[in-house]
């Protein structure tokens, strides 16, 4: 950003949990329970991540979000 006079916008976008088949796939029973047993809360769906860059992408060039923590309403910080 610096590089090229600060006419490129970043954001950092970090979400919390999200719909994904990662839990089926991991290989550590352990740590595949332990995923598998967060589905009995509400995830983000990708749409929801879709949803914020969407926002972040639509700002006026005046304005820049750097940062956004994006997570479902029930999880625990």
């Amino acid at each position: 950003r610096q590089e090229v006079s600060g006419k490129v916008r970043v954001t950092i976008i970090s979400p919390g949990a999200v719909t994904t088949e990662l839990g089926f796939s991991i290989k550590d029973e352990t740590v595949r329970d332990t995923m598998l047993k967060m589905l009995d809360h509400d995830f983000l769906e990708a749409r929801d991540i879709a949803s914020a860059i969407c926002y972040c992408i639509e700002q006026p060039e005046s304005a820049a979000v750097n940062e956004m923590i994006i997570r479902p309403t029930d999880q625990q910080l």
